[in-house]
């Protein structure tokens, strides 16, 4: 309901750009040509809009030049997830945010509701980035994605609104926006993004500057492994200070505008990619070929079923083919039947298809119990079930496109065979299997593992043999042996899995075996797991000689292949060491930068010797120190395993010379697991390298080179342990306080060192912390636990009206040394309740898990609760009411008066007494809190005392009733008494009147004018192109003008909360009289115009 709301607020927002519209093209900035010395040809580097309009497809000649050529395509993601999984859809978030978001995050606009990304059913098929990755598919070119889906989708769900944002930031129209894209105006439409991010913390931070550095590390991680590549990117990405061009060019590119030209007649570039309008999916299992518009998504069903399904995202078609394996025992042509009979669907159209070898197929148009409809062919090969779906919106189901997607299904009659002839080997080398001939292996890099599977499928004898592998890719490390192998057998229910046997072989792997029982079928199994490697086969079928057979194969283990081809490779500036160079693949990230260092990530995962290799480099500033003992500051390199794991660990630490380092090799018996590395330091770098690979790999890989050959380059002149405090607080002056704070915060810096700083002149801290930032960090990097007087004395020396957050962290630790006393002298001695840079409601929030603490210096806030109550903070108080304290003070008789005087805010005695109801106080007590409330009474404590009086069943005056039906002000707060309670009772007014009186308030503040009117007139049904809804219709004065407001009602016919007391509501204007055929077409124009 609420994407719904945002959804239509786009819509409102759109203004149609007249077709024969002249756009100034004469600054157009979304094509760039980039070109590098070890570049054998140009790149290319677009702005892309998040759209399927037809308008915003009108390319520059060069774009279709450029991606013909290309060999490889770049997109922000790959958005093809949502044409399988429909749990992908963002979590709610406000409109203004999620306006934003939505035209800037690909992934973010997708699947709304009718699964039309961006346009409607008059756009494109497919939207911008989705027509790039179908030529990507259908041309058989490289696709990269720069970010996970799953990443787009949780951008800016964190963010929170800034307290100190600039005033009324407007959003400009959707058209407006349009209109700047089709100019090609990238700098405007950056500059639009960077103000409509300013409400909120970070966000523009984490919207566009940090993605911004990842999609060019990406791009040049890609760009140079291909002759030619075509990326794109959201246009407000490609400007700015730290935009994607700069950052190419600061990384050594040549970025530069191409001329481009628009033509009327398509080039030969564009016809040639008219023709990759096909993408023809061939399935080796089921023996089939089909032709999609783009390539589909597959997913594996249970069973050995396969779901093959695309979707054109712009206008929200979807084609797929399901195939089903079925039992002997099964009767499919009785379940065929049932497609058709289901007493649930309205079959509208049934016909029969003949295909070749006397196979039949049966074809409908089907109507669902939810209204949607959808084509279906459905037919049968031996015990296989095929069935053919495509649906869409209106256009599309009235069309033949659904033909052409099912006559273009053919099988390809492949003979498979059933004798384990053909040699497999699995990606390590360690599993040596044989299938049948017309088995495949695919291996996939995924997000935490490489996969290795083998598989084959015989449709006639219903067998299906599988073989899998993988290999953690995370740098991460298994360390124990408890329900090993668990997300293998979790595909099966619980209760049919049989364990046959399982063991340990020491030093080398553990091994399980299991029958399983899925859809009637009866699945054999074998795990095993060798460190970070975990390997299973499966057999289903009936022949258990086959079987027999099959499955044995894994109880050998074979011998790893040992690392070969060492040679000299250096890594870094700082270091070198020896790789096996025809395989190893480094890809280097850079990390979030401290601002005392910069960090560097080297990870690669072989996955034929299963060895994960692993090497960070920290390379601190020339000011930057470290004041921890170097054994400490070596073991801290390290995340070292707990004590309650199983584990041999082997250290050995050389402290002399120059570069000082550590060895180390832990040994996880519960997992066969090995992990060893190296840590060292090399004048003011620390370099920390590691590799993980299984234990019975140890004698094979424990000549490899990779550790013993890290070797510093070079010797720096000063150490890590050198401190600098006049370059240090130098670098504090000119760039801030930054980096101090982060060597703080890592314990780098000692209590003394602390000591000095803090005693630093009073002019520095004046002048280069004013609001006491690093002044707190320095507070609370220092142990105060035996000199707590220090902090206060401190506190007193050093406090101003201006460094807030010393006074802040001051209250923190104090809160944490559980000094109430002290805490509550620095709150009085600052006059914090006056100083409103300080805001005790988020101590508040701090300290609710602290109820003890709380208790003793509640008198503090329960001064600034009673002056005033927060609205975030009403939403703490059921949580304290959980503590008999609480509950005590905050139905007490003094903080009824105070929280229902008129000093506090209008709603503050609204919310209140909403949280006594959902605890669940007393009848009683709450009716006295009502009266008490009530002794002044006004309008809106006239509403509210009698809704709650009608939810309790108490009696209500009869003038009072007659007010409520009559005045606009009492009727609105009974209203919203009733919506919030979620025990609305209709007596007085009806469902239609107190919806309608919400929304007039939400929109016209009818509360605060006494002249408003609102009278509803009738319900209306109104019958659209999508969707038919119910309207009920309000005449409104205001000012003694009339006017009509239709609000839509929802299906359930429950009261909305807070946020939703406002949607869906329209105005309409002109008439004095009542005009219902007027009203009516206005409406139906709205929900078929609106995008939910």
């Amino acid at each position: 309901m609420h994407y719904r709301l945002i959804l239509l607020f786009l819509t409102s927002c759109f203004i149609a750009l007249a077709q024969h519209t002249k756009i100034d093209r004469s600054n157009y900035q979304l094509l760039w040509e980039i070109t590098h010395e070890d570049m054998s040809e140009k790149a290319y580097l677009f702005g892309s809009y998040h759209s399927n309009d037809n308008d915003v497809f009108d390319f520059p000649d060069q774009l279709y030049t450029a991606l013909n050529r290309a060999d490889a395509i770049v997109l922000e993601t790959d958005i093809t997830a949502f044409m399988l999984d429909n749990s992908l859809i963002a979590p709610n978030i406000s409109y203004r945010k999620s306006f934003l978001l939505d035209w800037i995050i690909p992934a973010r606009g997708a699947d709304k509701i009718t699964y039309t990304a961006y346009g409607s059913d008059e756009g494109r098929p497919q939207f911008i980035d989705m027509y790039f990755k179908q030529v990507a598919d259908n041309c058989y070119k490289s696709f990269y994605p720069l970010e996970s889906i799953e990443y787009q989708i949780k951008i800016g769900l964190n963010n929170e609104l800034d307290p100190n944002r600039p005033e009324n930031i407007e959003l400009i129209s959707r058209s407006e926006l349009k209109e700047l894209y089709r100019e090609g105006n990238a700098k405007d439409l950056h500059k639009y993004t960077r103000n409509s991010t300013l409400e909120y913390i970070d966000l523009y931070k984490d919207l566009i500057v940090d993605r911004n550095k990842v999609m060019a590390d990406g791009i040049d991680s890609i760009i140079l492994k291909h002759n030619t590549t075509f990326i794109a990117v959201g246009a407000s990405h490609l400007l700015g200070p730290k935009g994607i061009v700069p950052l190419l060019r600061e990384k050594g590119f040549t970025v530069q505008l191409p001329e481009i030209t628009f033509s009327d007649k398509k080039s030969e570039a564009e016809q040639s990619l008219d023709e990759c309008s096909e993408y023809i999916y061939q399935d080796e299992r089921y023996d089939f070929k089909i032709k999609f518009s783009g390539k589909p998504a597959i997913k594996e069903l249970d069973n050995a079923d396969r779901l093959i399904q695309y979707k054109e995202l712009g206008q929200g078609n979807t084609y797929s083919v399901t195939v089903y394996n079925y039992g002997i025992e099964v009767d499919i042509d009785e379940y065929i039947t049932k497609y058709f009979s289901n007493p649930n669907i309205n079959l509208v159209h049934f016909d029969t298809i003949a295909y070749p070898n006397q196979l039949k197929a049966y074809q409908g148009l089907i109507t669902h119990e939810d209204g949607t409809t959808e084509w279906l062919r459905v037919f049968k090969r031996e015990n296989i079930l095929y069935t053919l779906a495509a649906n869409g919106g209106h256009r599309f189901m009235n069309s033949n496109r659904y033909l052409n997607f099912f006559n273009g299904f053919e099988f390809t009659n492949k003979n498979t065979g059933i004798s384990l002839t053909e040699e497999v080997k699995s990606k390590s080398e360690t599993m040596l299997l044989k299938f049948p001939e017309g088995y495949y292996t695919e291996e996939k890099i995924l997000e935490y593992d490489n996969v290795w599977e083998a598989k084959w499928f015989n449709p006639d004898n219903q067998e299906f043999l599988y073989a899998y592998e993988s290999i953690m890719s995370d740098n991460s490390i298994s360390y124990t042996n408890e329900n090993f192998g668990s997300y293998i057998l979790n595909r099966y229910h619980k209760d049919s899995v049989e364990l046959i046997d399982q063991g340990h072989q020491k030093g080398a792997y553990l091994h399980k075996s299991y029958i399983a029982q899925s859809n009637g079928k009866k699945i054999y199994g074998k795990i095993r797991k060798a460190g970070n490697l975990m390997q299973f086969i499966e057999y289903t079928g009936n022949d258990l000689t086959r079987k027999d057979k099959f499955l044995s194969q894994i109880d050998t283990f074979q011998a790893f292949s040992p690392v070969k081809n060492e040679e000299p490779l250096l890594i870094g500036e700082h270091f070198e060491t020896v790789l096996e160079r025809d395989s190893f693949k480094l890809e280097v990230l850079e990390l979030k930068n401290h601002e005392y260092r910069t960090t560097k990530n080297y990870t690669y995962t072989d996955s034929r010797t299963s060895i994960a290799y692993h090497i960070l480099l920290k390379e601190f500033e020339n000011w930057a120190f470290s004041e921890k003992a170097m054994r400490t500051l070596l073991k801290d390199q390290i995340k070292w395993p707990d004590s309650s794991s199983n584990h041999e660990i082997d250290t050995t630490f050389y402290l002399k010379g120059n570069s000082p380092f550590m060895e180390f090799s832990i040994y996880y018996p519960d997992a066969e697991n090995r992990f060893k590395g190296k840590v060292m330091v090399n004048g003011k770098s620390i370099i920390i390298a590691n590799i993980t690979y299984p234990q019975i790999a140890e004698k094979t890989h424990k000549s490899i080179q990779f550790l013993d050959a890290l070797q510093p380059i070079g010797e720096q002149q000063v150490t890590i342990h050198k401190k600098n405090i006049p370059l240090l607080k130098n670098e504090t002056m000119i760039n801030g306080g930054g980096a101090l704070e982060d060597l703080l915060m890592e314990g780098h810096i000692s209590d003394s060192t602390i000591d000095n700083i803090i005693d630093w002149p009073e002019n520095f801290w004046s002048s280069f912390d004013q609001d006491g930032l690093l002044l707190s960090s320095l507070v609370n990097a220092k142990n105060w636990e035996n000199n707590p007087h220090e902090l206060i004395k401190l506190w007193r020396d050093k406090s101003t009206n201006e460094n807030t957050y010393l006074t802040i962290l001051t209250l923190y630790k104090l809160q944490e040394l559980k000094r109430a006393k002290d805490y509550m002298e620095v709150i009085k001695e600052s006059n914090v309740l006056n100083n409103e840079n300080i805001n005790l409601y988020k101590l508040l929030a701090v300290s609710q898990n602290n109820n003890t603490f709380l208790k003793d210096v509640w008198p503090v806030y329960a001064e600034i609760l009673e002056d005033s109550l927060a609205w975030d903070i009403s939403f703490i108080i059921p949580e304290l009411m959980q503590d008999e304290f609480f509950e005590e003070y905050f139905t007490s008789p003094g903080f009824v008066t105070a929280v229902t005087k008129d000093a506090q805010p209008p709603w503050a005695a609204f919310r209140y007494f909403e949280i006594m109801h959902e605890f669940g106080i007393e009848k009683e007590l709450f009716l006295d809190m009502l009266e008490q409330w009530g002794s002044n009474t006004n309008d809106h404590k006239l509403g509210t005392i009698a809704a709650w009086h009608t939810i309790y069943n108490e009696r209500i005056k009869r003038k009072t009733k007659r007010l409520i039906k009559k005045d606009a002000a009492i009727a609105i707060s009974y209203s919203k008494v009733m919506a919030v309670s979620e025990n609305a009772v209709y007596d007085l007014l009806s469902f239609e009147q107190m919806i309608g009186y919400l929304a007039f308030d939400h929109y016209r503040d009818a509360y605060f004018d006494k002249d408003k009117t609102l009278r509803y007139i009738e319900n209306k049904t109104i019958v659209g192109d999508k969707s038919t809804e119910t309207f009920a219709v309000y005449e409104v004065i205001e000012n003694g003008k009339t006017y009509y407001m239709a609000k839509e009602l929802p299906k359930d016919k429950k009261l909305p909360s807070y946020g939703g007391f406002g949607n869906k509501t329209y105005f309409i204007y002109g008439s004095t009289t009542y005009q219902p055929e007027q009203i009516e077409l206005k409406l139906i124009n709205t929900i078929n115009n609106r995008e939910d």
